[in-house]
């Protein structure tokens, strides 16, 4: 369910929002609920270090929002307004909303388990009192009902105020509320299944720690800084954990086909066999609860309320790129295997085996491109890389951000950035935490904290995490990020730009809070700056000799870019359609079935590896659903909205102030259909799109 809202006119000024006696466990808060943090101390409170701590910021949180919406529900009708009803229900929000998220980083990334494990329960509980006290309280759907059908008619309520408004009582409805109370009651035992259920698929894949062994003749190929990293078994072989930076170097770099088999199994079949039905239950009991509210299947409920409206829209946007873009990748693959390295060919079927693929990639961008991706790393050390991209949203953004120094955090990898407007006021702070550990969340993500919001021309300041998986340092090299990994941190901090910049009157709407197929659109555009030749010339410095990248080696780095994008965009297709698949009408397929038909689809090429369960740790499906179609919905919007920036200019501030206004600084509080307009001063279109990928 969105983020439904709640404030309250009832004396809040009397609570006391701190525990004297102790350290702050509670968030400090104004007296709608709102936290407002105004120094850097209460910014390392945010995210809580106990046990105890978690137990009791979540008691509060519940505790404080109930009476918000008790309060709503007990207002006469007659009585009603805006502030005693809209207001209302964002205040609550501001109670419970934070700690969703904050709990959430916390289960994903803190190294002790038994306050990982508190957090996921009491993660459970706040959701828990979202489906009883909110989505499913009938008397305030009857509060609210009364308010639309009466004296909101009279009040003069904001574009804002009304779309919050129309989307709530959407939301009640597709929570079943207008149904008998018998079916209501079905109904809310099936969605806290399905949160359970959804916690569960997401800890399988966070706390697999599989791995295999290889001796040094076995890995030949990956970089003695990589190896100085690895640990070693009782036998003394390397033990190779399945997650991302291993992935890369073993996949991309190893010379032993043997090694890159046995890794890709494993790194293919991560949560598996516990996910396997962990996942079936999730799509048979979101089924379950999609029929009973009315819809033809997941797919339909879950796409409802967004941009595409319909998986058969969403089908049809896919489905009509489809022959373009099958026949660029297949011209591009034909390109990519004319050359093969050494001790690797085709299978009897003619197909590349998919555990060659990411070495043959490396050879062909080495052969045509001149462009070996550790070498390019070589530019990009952690430090100066993360420092020059913040320069650039610095710039563009008109910005002043800083890295703090001695940080109170979860783990002593993570830093912090504090970020404030030119003219002073903080505008928000963000976390990073950019190494692997066992038992942190493998991939990269922005996990929102606390929101921003406007209250009497003030604006609230922002806390949020970004978690990457990126190369630790070394004794001798410093952490040196390939041009994937720089590009995935500009998309997640781009998101946490987002978080920070969309301030909204309403806390319900602020920053990321928007349609799931339109939020990727603001972090993929911001991927665009790194696929330029005078950003990345300011961005590189050697780690050795600080100067930046030669003109010939970013020119070869950005044609190699184009070469592949048939590719790429082939298998994000085939993702898109895998999860409406696995979410619609038709449930007689298993969820590896679909996997198995699209990837062979659009990626037919590759052979197929029968012993891989990729969708075991396809995390997407449980927090996306149906709308992994949403990466491809979203870009076409960000390359014709980049279009515009690029003629404007990249590091022009009047173009990142325009771009605020219309679209970054609005939130979830408009239409993203009105932000393209406002913006574009047209209806957006895919010619862009079209235009980057070479089509």
């Amino acid at each position: 369910m969105r983020k439904i809202t709640l404030v309250s006119i009832v004396a809040l000024c009397a609570l006391t929002f701190f525990i004297k006696s102790e350290r702050n466990i509670m968030l400090p808060r104004d007296t709608d609920g709102h936290v407002h943090i105004k120094n850097l101390e209460q910014v390392y409170e945010v995210y809580p270090s106990t046990i105890s701590d978690i137990q009791k910021r979540s008691k509060f949180a519940q505790d404080q929002s109930k009476k918000m919406i008790d309060s709503i529900v007990a207002v006469p009708h007659e009585k009603q307004n805006k502030q005693n009803t809209i207001y209302a229900l964002d205040s609550a929000w501001a109670y419970f909303g934070p700690e969703l998220g904050i709990f959430e980083l916390v289960m994903y990334t803190h190294p002790d388990k038994a306050i990982r494990d508190e957090a996921a329960k009491e993660d459970l509980a706040i959701k828990g009192f979202l489906l009883e006290h909110l989505s499913n309280n009938i008397d305030l759907y009857k509060a609210f009902k009364a308010y639309v059908s009466g004296n909101a008619k009279q009040e003069n309520l904001t574009q804002e105020e009304r779309l919050e408004l129309t989307g709530m009582m959407s939301d009640f409805k597709r929570s079943g509320l207008d149904l008998p109370e018998d079916e209501r009651k079905k109904i809310v035992e099936l969605q806290k299944e399905l949160q359970q259920i959804s916690q569960e698929f997401s800890q399988n894949i966070n706390n697999d720690t599989s791995s295999i062994v290889a001796t040094k003749d076995q890995i030949d190929g990956v970089s003695d800084d990589f190896i100085g990293g690895l640990k070693k078994n009782d036998a003394g072989e390397y033990i190779l954990l399945t997650d991302y930076p291993t992935a890369d170097m073993i996949l991309n770099y190893c010379k032993i086909e043997d090694t890159r088999k046995r890794f890709s199994k494993a790194f293919k079949n991560k949560a598996y066999p516990v996910n396997v039905k962990v996942f079936e239950n999730l799509r048979a009991t979101r089924h379950k609860l999609a029929k009973s509210l009315g819809f033809e299947s997941y797919a339909h409920l879950d796409l409802d309320d967004q941009m595409v409206k319909s998986p058969e829209r969403a089908y049809k946007f896919q489905l009509d790129m489809k022959d373009k873009i099958l026949k660029k990748s297949a011209e591009e693959f034909k390109e990519f295997v004319k050359d093969l390295p050494e001790g690797v060919s085709l299978n009897k079927d003619n197909k590349l085996e998919g555990w060659n693929n990411g070495y043959v990639s490396t050879y062909f961008k080495k052969k045509h491109y001149d462009i070996d991706e550790q070498k390019l790393a070589e530019y990009f050390p952690m430090e100066q890389t993360i420092r020059g991209l913040l320069d650039i949203y610095e710039k563009f953004f008109d910005l002043k951000i800083e890295m703090i120094d001695n940080v109170k955090a979860w783990h002593s990898d993570v830093r912090l950035v504090k970020i404030s407007d030119k003219s002073g006021p903080v505008r928000g702070y963000v976390f990073l935490d950019m190494y692997p550990r066992p038992n942190k969340y493998g991939h990269a993500a922005m996990f929102p904290g606390v929101t921003t919001v406007e209250r009497d021309g003030i604006i609230y300041p922002t806390v949020t995490s970004v978690v990457c998986n990126f190369t630790k340092p070394t004794a001798e090299k410093p952490s040196l990020l390939k041009y994937g990994e720089v590009n995935t941190f500009f998309h997640e901090f781009g998101h946490a730009i987002h978080g920070i910049l969309g301030t909204t009157k309403l806390a319900c709407q602020s920053g990321t809070s928007v349609k799931t197929d339109f939020v990727e659109l603001p972090s993929q555009l911001l991927e665009n700056w790194v696929e330029n030749k005078e950003i990345l010339k300011g961005l590189t410095h050697h780690y050795k000799t600080g100067e930046s990248m030669p003109d010939d080696l970013i020119d070869k780095k950005l044609a190699q870019i184009k070469f592949g994008q048939g590719i790429h965009n082939a298998r994000q297709m085939g993702l898109g359609l895998v999860s409406l698949d696995c979410f619609g009408v038709n449930q007689s397929h298993t969820a590896n079935d679909i996997f198995k038909e699209h990837t062979k689809e659009f990626a037919p090429q590759i052979a197929y590896d029968e012993e891989s369960h990729s969708v075991c740790s396809f995390g997407h499906l449980c927090g996306y659903g149906a709308k992994y179609y949403g990466y491809m919905w979203s870009r076409v919007f960000a390359d014709d909205v980049f279009a515009q920036v690029e003629k404007e200019g990249l590091l022009n501030p009047k173009a990142g102030a325009r771009y605020v206004k219309h679209i970054l600084g609005v939130g979830g509080s408009r239409n993203p259909d009105d932000m393209l307009r406002d913006y574009l001063g047209r209806e957006p279109n895919s010619e862009a799109f079209f235009k980057k990928i070479g089509l």
